[in-house]
């Protein structure tokens, strides 16, 4: 049976890829989607949304990435070409309105692999032999290929599956294709573990005891291998599943080291539900952060300021970002430490949460403000605080009176920080303002912010009333 593309692809993402995919279709019939496509569409079900293609071709893939660039170059963000690998990257931005996200395409040539010895990269031979080269993946069910039908008219597929992916996609298990896999490349056992939680997945009784059995070889993984690992599972929903999955095989996927205690698990489970609440008070409030919110690097960070991350070599791959946001999470740590007795009241810990917050960001234009309720959403169950949550965001993005839009705030609220004006001024400015624009004085948002700025400008705060 023929699978045409718009069975394949949601209408969003099929706008995206569509004029890429022709061009490629006009120079070659010998494609097909490997990986996740073919793997998400036939257990989902459903269309697909994804900024992401796997696009393995039968042929030398150099005259099809050098046709794109010379095509498309004008939309070509970036561009790598592995000639080692047999493999390319493309990432696409601004080719068409529905490209505002960006668009990643992997060429990779049909191959096959042979691992010289445990973790060390392959050495590749091409290949134009399909089952080939879906042997040398890890598990069966990304073993399966949507193939282009090269007399159809129209860019149709047909599934070749010869090591029963699809089956094990119904039957909801993980198998591996061969004992060596996890010898191969240990990394798999991390990918493995993130499709078991993420897709609610069993892994086959075999295979889990091949896992039990291969985990020493993640020691031998270089550290920067192991953090792209880790940063792959913290973006993941359940990322606290995840790591609790390594630790039912004994094993700590972070130190790379064997252990039973999972001391982690309890704290990781916290902040999850920490963010996920935090991302939804957002999300309903429609505010948008003074700084972007990057969850991988709060996660990180928590690791270190946690003294989870032990392992001296992540060092120098740590980002000074991460870094810092470690060192503010270790110093709202101690300093809270004297104020346990206060937060056992609920009264007291709501106005001590506004009280400290509104006075730490305010008065410093370095602190992170979601490091700073996610602080106490952790570290304090503050979780069901909504009333104190929802009136300090209000104060912090200066949303406090309705009155005020919040296209005004977003525009103006740098101006007020980089001024270091206090909780109070910063009140009597919106007061003011809004006194004028009830008199009619000021209506657009521009005349709103000329008349802020001219405020601070002439020194009057004093006078305001």
């Amino acid at each position: 049976m023929a699978i045409l593309l718009e069975n394949i692809f949601h209408s969003k993402t099929l706008k995206k890829i569509l004029p890429i995919l022709k061009l490629i279709d006009n120079e070659t019939k010998e494609w097909g989607f490997v990986g996740g496509i073919p793997r998400d569409f036939l257990f989902y079900q459903k269309k697909l949304k994804t900024n992401e293609l796997d696009i393995i071709f039968f042929h030398p893939i150099d005259k099809i990435f050098y046709f794109l660039i010379e095509k498309l170059n004008e939309y070509i963000k970036e561009k790598y070409f592995h000639p080692r690998f047999l493999t390319a990257k493309l990432v696409f931005e601004g080719f068409t309105p529905t490209l505002k996200n960006g668009l990643t395409i992997d060429l990779i040539t049909a191959r096959n692999e042979y691992y010289p010895q445990p973790t060390s990269l392959p050495i590749i031979k091409p290949t134009q032999n399909i089952k080939e080269d879906l042997m040398r993946r890890d598990i069966t069910i990304n073993s399966i290929l949507l193939k282009r039908i090269p007399n159809y008219e129209e860019i149709a597929f047909e599934i070749v599956d010869p090591f029963g992916g699809y089956k094990d996609l119904i039957q909801k298990r993980i198998i591996v294709l061969h004992n060596e896999t996890f010898k191969e490349d240990p990394t798999r056992i991390y990918r493995i573990f993130r499709y078991k939680v993420r897709m609610n997945l069993e892994i086959e009784k075999e295979t889990f005891e091949l896992i039990k059995n291969s985990k020493h070889f993640i020691k031998m993984l270089s550290i920067n291998r192991v953090l792209n690992e880790l940063k792959r599972i913290f973006n993941e929903k359940k990322f606290d599943k995840v790591i609790e999955e390594f630790f039912k095989i004994g094993f700590d996927p972070i130190n790379l080291e064997e252990t039973n205690e999972n001391n982690l698990q309890k704290d990781l489970k916290i902040l999850r539900k920490s963010i996920i609440s935090f991302e939804k008070f957002f999300d309903n409030q429609k505010v948008k952060f003074k700084t972007e919110f990057n969850k991988i690097d709060l996660i990180l960070s928590f690791l270190i300021a946690n003294k989870f991350l032990k392992n001296p070599k992540y060092r120098n791959l740590i980002s000074k970002d991460v870094q810092k946001l470690s060192s503010q999470w270790q110093k709202f740590q101690e300093q809270f430490e004297q104020f346990k007795e206060k937060l056992k009241s609920k009264h007291i810990k709501r106005i001590f949460l506004e009280n400290f917050c509104n006075e730490h960001f305010i008065k410093s234009k370095k602190i992170e403000p979601f490091v700073i309720l996610l602080f106490f959403i952790f570290k304090y169950k503050a979780l069901n605080l909504k009333f104190a949550i929802k009136k300090m965001i209000k104060r912090l993005f200066l949303i406090d009176n309705k009155k005020i839009t919040p296209n005004f705030i977003n525009s103006i609220s740098i101006y007020y920080f980089d001024k270091n004006l206090d909780l109070e001024t910063t009140k009597k400015i919106i007061n003011t303002i809004n006194r004028m624009f009830i008199l009619n004085k000021v209506r657009t948002t521009k005349q709103i912010i000329r008349f802020a700025k001219k405020i601070i400008k002439r020194e009057i705060l004093g006078n305001i009333e």
